[in-house]
C-alpha cells in the first residue's frame, strides 16, 4: 500500500516504476504468505495456490516490470527528461513505444488478458475459496487481505492512467517532445519479445502454470491433482482472453479499412470540442492526482513552494506555485541519521593530519590499548 500510494505521487518516471516494485513484492509476499497459511492449516489448495501464484508473480514481474523500463529509456532516448509534467502526445510519435508501454501497463494493474492478471487470478482463488474455512482469525485474515489487494489494483490501474495519459495522449507541455521520433529496432524488438511474452502468458496460461508450479513440489508433493483442476479453470480464461482480442483486432481491422476508404487528415489532440489554446489547458501531473493527494497526505511527505499574496500587495509581482513529494521513510529513517552521522563523523576530521609520524603513532596507541584490554581481560 505504501509503495502503491508513492508511486502515484511520483513525476520522476523511473522513481514511480521504483515505487510499483515495492507493491509488485508485496504482492509475491501475499502470495508466499497464503501459502504459509495453507501448511499451517493443513489446506494443501490454499498451499499451492498461494505459492504458485508468489512464483508466478515473481516471473510476471520481471516481464512487464522490464518492459516498462525498456519504455522509460525510450521515452528518455528522444526527450531527455525522466519528468512526467514535461511530457505529452507521445503516441503520436512513438507509436511502438507507446503500444508496448500501454500493454505492459495494463499488465502491471492485473487486468486481462495479460499475464499481471493471471498470477494475481491464482492469489485471489486461493483467498475466495478459503473463506469458507472454520477458523475465524483465518477467514477475517483472508478477507483483510482481499480488500488490501482490490485496493492496491485499484490504485495501480490509476497510477498507470497517469502515467500513460501524461506521456502518450494529450499535447506536448514543455517542448521536450518537439523533436521525438520513434527508437529504432534495435531498441524495440527487446520490447516486441517481452510484450509477446505477455500476450502468450495470458492466453496460454494453463501452459505457463504446469513450468512455473515445478518449484512447489518442494513444499506441496502432491500437488499434481490440484494443478490439473486449475489448469481447467485457467483455459477458460485463456479462452476468453484469445475471443476478447479477436473481437478487439477484428473492431480495429474494420475501422482501419473504413478510414482509409476516406481522406485522412492530422491535426492536433481534441479537446473537449474545441482545440486548446495551448498546453496549460491539460491535466497535469499534481491536477491530476490533487484528489488523492489529499487523502494519501497522512502517509507521504509533501510540501508547497509558495509565497502567498499579501492584502495589501495591490501590484503583486509574478509567483511560481510548486509542489514537491517525498519518501517519508527514505527521509526520516534513512537520510536524517545518515546525515547526522555524517556531522559527527566531520568532527573527528581534525584527526587528518596529513603527516606520516602521526598515523604511526596513532597505531602504536590503538596496539597499546588492545594489549591493555588483553591483559586486563576486558574481552
Amino acid at each position: 500500500m505504501y509503495g502503491i500510494v508513492n508511486a502515484i505521487m511520483q513525476r520522476d518516471l523511473k522513481r514511480m516504476l521504483a515505487f510499483h516494485s515495492l507493491e509488485n513484492i508485496g504482492i509475491i509476499g501475499i502470495g508466499i504468505g497464503l501459502g504459509m497459511i495453507g501448511l499451517g492449516i493443513n489446506d494443501p489448495s490454499l498451499a499451492f495456490l498461494g505459492f504458485a501464484g508468489g512464483i508466478f508473480h515473481v516471473f510476471n514481474h520481471s516481464l512487464f516490470k522490464s518492459q516498462l523500463f525498456f519504455g522509460a529509456g525510450s521515452v528518455y532516448s528522444q526527450t531527455h527528461t525522466r519528468n512526467i509534467e514535461q511530457l505529452g502526445g507521445l503516441i503520436k510519435k512513438m507509436p511502438w513505444t507507446g503500444t508496448f508501454f500501454l500493454i505492459a501497463s495494463l499488465s502491471i494493474s492485473g487486468l486481462p488478458p495479460f499475464n499481471g492478471f493471471i498470477s494475481e487470478f491464482l492469489i485471489y482463488k486461493g483467498m475466495f475459496q478459503s473463506l469458507n474455512t472454520d477458523n475465524i482469525s483465518n477467514a477475517v485474515c483472508l478477507l483483510v487481505t482481499i480488500i488490501a489487494l482490490v485496493l492496491i489494483g485499484g490504485m495501480a490501474v490509476y497510477a498507470f492512467t497517469k502515467a500513460f495519459g501524461l506521456i502518450f495522449t494529450g499535447i506536448d507541455r514543455s517542448g521536450k517532445t518537439r523533436h521525438a521520433v520513434e527508437v529504432d529496432g534495435f531498441m524495440l524488438f527487446p520490447q516486441f519479445v517481452i510484450t509477446a511474452l505477455i500476450v502468450a502468458i495470458g492466453l496460454f496460461p494453463a501452459f505457463f502454470l504446469s513450468i512455473i508450479s515445478k518449484p512447489v513440489v518442494a513444499f506441496v508433493p502432491d500437488f499434481q491433482a490440484i494443478q490439473q483442476a486449475n489448469s481447467g479453470v485457467l483455459q477458460n480464461v485463456g479462452l476468453v482472453g484469445t475471443v476478447f482480442l479477436l473481437l478487439a483486432g477484428a473492431i480495429f481491422a474494420i475501422r482501419t479499412y473504413f478510414v482509409k476508404k476516406n481522406e485522412e487528415s492530422y491535426g492536433l489532440t481534441w479537446g473537449c470540442g474545441y482545440l486548446a489554446g495551448n498546453s496549460r489547458m491539460q491535466y497535469t501531473d499534481a491536477s491530476f492526482v490533487d484528489y488523492f493527494t489529499k487523502l494519501a497526505k497522512p502517509m507521504i511527505g509533501f510540501e508547497v513552494d509558495y509565497h502567498p499574496i499579501p492584502t495589501a500587495d495591490i501590484f503583486p509581482k509574478d509567483r511560481e506555485f510548486e509542489t514537491h513529494v517525498h519518501d517519508t521513510i527514505e527521509r526520516n529513517w534513512l537520510l536524517n541519521p545518515l546525515t547526522w552521522l555524517t556531522r559527527q563523523m566531520a568532527r573527528l576530521t581534525f584527526l587528518q593530519r596529513g603527516q606520516t609520524q602521526h598515523y604511526v603513532l596513532y597505531g602504536i596507541v590503538f596496539i597499546v590499548v588492545m594489549v591493555l584490554l588483553t591483559v586486563f581481560k576486558v574481552f
